[in-house]
């Protein structure tokens, strides 16, 4: 589910004691906190890890007078099927480039040359912030003398590196296969990973956030280039041009 908001409550630093809007999600069977909101600021876009969002509205006697607020929501399902005798909704989780593939996992894409030569990839929810609790795969598949190039023109993922479940980081991990690549690092923080291009027509992109901490994840710019003789020379295939912007 995706929430939207537009708010009216009183402008002050601290939302304790005060009136505001608290937002919950459930996680394992947890009622888990998002945060408290106030003021005149509306929150960002927030998605929940699952098919529940709770959101309590809470008034305290006070001299202030405001408007309250208005929230927008939606249920962001690409099908629904039934299946023996209970529903079952599959969710896009916000991202709207690639094709997703379900067989492998409810948060997968895939991104091919032939249908998609060039365009952007986002975390989930982007650029609000991401879901709680959700793993999510981008799977990128050139022709044998391409390779993908990315720029990363937005990063703000939760952690700290080198972002492993001691720090109980999120992260983004980069393989150039579909298991753990050992030469390339996990991802954390507020810093951009830098260019980078894969080694074969193969590469995979992986988010993953725990359930403590959020953030607004990544936006990144794609393209798969041919690679031609020795030298190296990259010549893009059906051409579009993606402006990387540093």
């Amino acid at each position: 589910m995706q929430f939207e908001w537009h708010f009216k409550l009183l402008n002050i630093s601290s939302c304790e004691e005060v009136d505001a809007v608290m937002v919950f999600v459930y996680i394992n069977g947890n009622k888990e906190r998002i945060d408290n909101y106030c003021g005149n600021n509306s929150p960002k876009q927030l998605m929940s890890n699952g098919p529940s969002l709770q959101v309590e509205f809470v008034t305290h006697k006070s001299e202030f007078k405001a408007r309250g607020f208005r929230g927008i929501y939606r249920f962001v399902t690409s099908e629904f099927k039934e299946k023996s005798i209970y529903f079952m909704f599959t969710a896009d989780f916000g991202i709207t480039t690639g094709e997703q593939d379900e067989k492998r996992g409810v948060c997968t894409f895939v991104f091919n040359s032939e249908t998609h030569p060039s365009s952007s990839v986002m975390s989930p929810n982007y650029p609000g912030l991401y879901p709680r609790d959700t793993e999510c795969h981008y799977f990128f598949y050139g022709e044998r003398n391409q390779r993908v190039h990315f720029s990363f023109a937005y990063f703000d993922v939760e952690g700290v590196p080198p972002c492993y479940a001691e720090s109980a980081s999120d992260y983004v991990e980069f393989s150039n296969y579909k298991t753990v690549d050992r030469k390339m690092q996990r991802h954390c923080g507020l810093k951009r990973p830098k260019k980078l291009a894969s080694d074969r027509e193969f590469f995979r992109i992986t988010f993953k956030s725990n359930d403590k901490f959020d953030g607004t994840g990544f936006y990144a710019y794609y393209q798969f280039r041919n690679v031609t003789g020795k030298n190296n020379i990259y010549i893009a295939k059906r051409v579009q041009f993606v402006y990387f912007v540093d």
